[in-house]
């Protein structure tokens, strides 16, 4: 059984809605000893949907803190007249800074991306 991510939002939340008025019965005709196998599936299924949007909201996130961090240097450079190729000087430590504090997070989401399964199988 494959689960697609694919088609219109709607269509997507109608079966999505559809196979949870299902899963009642089917966690009951399931052995318990079967459980904790859906729960892996479930949780890699939910890791490959969460991986790339988390990857995207960390990238959005750098820019943002980038841009605030400029605005606020550009703001200061304004009122003590400082060349503007010093604040792009600066910006280049900011970058580079955020680069490093994000950096171990931004690696595994990108591993996770990459190899969804070998992920879900070492933790």
């Amino acid at each position: 059984m494959s689960v697609s991510f694919g088609g219109t939002k709607a269509a997507l939340l109608s079966t999505l809605g559809d196979h949870l008025r299902r899963l009642p019965s089917l966690l009951t005709a399931l052995p318990a000893s079967h459980l904790p196998l859906l729960g892996e599936w479930a949780k890699l299924v939910w890791s490959e949907r969460q991986s790339p949007d988390r990857l995207d909201a960390l990238r959005r996130a750098q820019r943002r803190a980038e841009a605030d961090i400029r605005a606020a240097l550009e703001r200061l450079a304004d009122e003590f007249d400082v060349l503007s190729h010093d604040v792009d000087d600066a910006m280049s430590h900011v970058s580079d800074s955020i680069q490093d504090l994000t950096w171990g997070v931004e690696r595994e989401l990108i591993h996770e991306v990459d190899h969804p399964v070998q992920y879900e199988e070492h933790t």
